[in-house]
């Protein structure tokens, strides 16, 4: 009933409106934000077809609050603030000024929103609760053995060693406005000012440039800027498709992304000095293709892919053609190779972080059984793997109770 305009990433939480024939929806990626469709019959009455239109910007999915009279109440999350503004749901028309109902909302990464409403008028919320987290060095025992740089309060998420495992670059701060941050033993620099959305950072093969992807044109664009922020960030690649920088060959000549054409594929940037490349499909089906890496001799890309009905993790040769191996046994995801390539590392479905041996022959591999190492605390894994065979790991530092949710009842607004 809908379909993806340039540059967006997904439409997701539809929710009917009154009359069972429109209803409002969320839009991610280029103009982002609440919309409402409308079911409408085909000429044959063969099928629908849904007519789209954007009621505002807002951080999360819309609910509709029901009122006495013929119009009613749009409620959303923008800023953290949940907020209401009058709508009609029969035109399609927002009104007035928004009202705020609370702030300081629980953050949802997925803009599901943290609040829900009921048909009888009751509103429900969470507050958000402030989670420290520290990136901890463990061995494969599962023993920690040091943290690099100092418990984090601003929403980190992802983040990639530098080459050298000296620094680390995060991703950090609320959703749709994050910044890449470099971090190294005692400090952290900001490396990313635009108000935009920054994330997802990769570093070169030499450790002086760092890849990532950002919103700040409307749909996610690959930028490049020097590891040292001696000059400006430059567009890698603009297209009108939502893209994520995956893994940076070893030679530095290649640029592994994920694109959100053909439901996620793996895509090849060519590097050349101009950075004028051409981009060519590494990898393209009907399925989902994440995380690609590249294997530490440039021969080999591992990752993802749920294209057996779960997400396994397999390896390829590359540039191709070739055959496909399949590593993971019982689901995986993220996978990183060691770095003399001879060992694969993935994150089982049970939040296991597992090790399979990997035996390259000229366009073949063998991949071992795999095995445990450790179990993630967290049901959101993030990690990386040092040169010296360190695993760096995303760790929550506390384990605060959740908040109660807010209950309001018998709400009645001016007119």
């Amino acid at each position: 009933v809908s379909r993806l305009s340039a540059g967006q990433n997904s439409h997701r939480y539809p929710r009917f409106l009154p009359d069972s024939r429109h209803f409002l929806f969320y839009v991610a990626g280029g103009q982002s934000g609440i919309y409402m469709g409308e079911l409408g019959t085909q000429a044959g009455n063969t099928g629908t077809e849904t007519q789209l239109r954007r009621l505002t910007a807002a951080d999360s999915t819309g609910e509709y609050l029901i009122s006495g009279n013929a119009i009613g109440w749009l409620i959303f999350v923008q800023q953290n603030t949940l907020l209401a503004r009058r709508f009609d749901a029969a035109s399609g028309q927002l009104s007035g000024d928004p009202l705020t109902l609370a702030q300081s909302l629980s953050e949802s990464g997925n803009r599901a929103g943290a609040f829900s409403v009921s048909r009888s008028g009751l509103v429900a919320w969470r507050k958000e609760t402030t989670v420290s987290r520290q990136l901890v060095w463990f061995n494969r025992a599962g023993e920690r053995t040091g943290t690099l740089g100092t418990p984090d309060s601003t929403n980190l998420a992802a983040f990639r060693l530098s080459p050298d495992g000296t620094r680390v670059a995060v991703t950090r701060g609320a959703v749709g406005t994050r910044d890449i941050w470099l971090t190294d033993r005692d400090r952290s620099t900001r490396f990313t000012f635009d108000p935009a959305d920054d994330r997802s950072p990769v570093w070169s093969p030499d450790g002086r440039s760092v890849v990532f992807t950002s919103n700040r044109k409307g749909p996610n664009d690959l930028y490049v800027k020097p590891a040292d922020g001696s000059g400006p960030e430059q567009v890698l690649l603009s297209s009108p498709e939502t893209k994520d920088p995956n893994s940076w060959s070893p030679d530095g000549r290649f640029l592994l992304y994920r694109s959100l054409v053909n439901r996620n594929d793996l895509m090849v940037l060519p590097l050349s000095p101009e950075r004028n490349g051409k981009p060519y499909p590494f990898l393209s089906t009907p399925f989902a293709e994440f995380g690609g890496r590249f294997s530490p001799d440039g021969k080999w890309v591992a990752y993802e892919s749920n294209e057996s009905g779960r997400f396994e993790v397999y390896v390829r040769p590359f540039p191709g053609p070739g055959g496909v191996w399949q590593v993971s046994t019982g689901g995986g995801e993220s996978p990183q190779w060691r770095a003399d390539g001879r060992e694969l590392y993935y994150i089982g479905l049970d939040r296991r972080l597992m090790a399979a041996a990997i035996s390259a022959q000229p366009g073949s591999i063998t991949p071992g059984q795999p095995v445990a190492l450790f179990t993630f605390a967290s049901n959101i894994a993030r990690y990386d793997v040092a040169r010296d065979g360190r695993f760096l790991v995303k760790v929550d530092l506390n384990d605060a109770a959740l908040p109660p949710i807010t209950l309001l009842q018998n709400w009645k607004p001016g007119k």
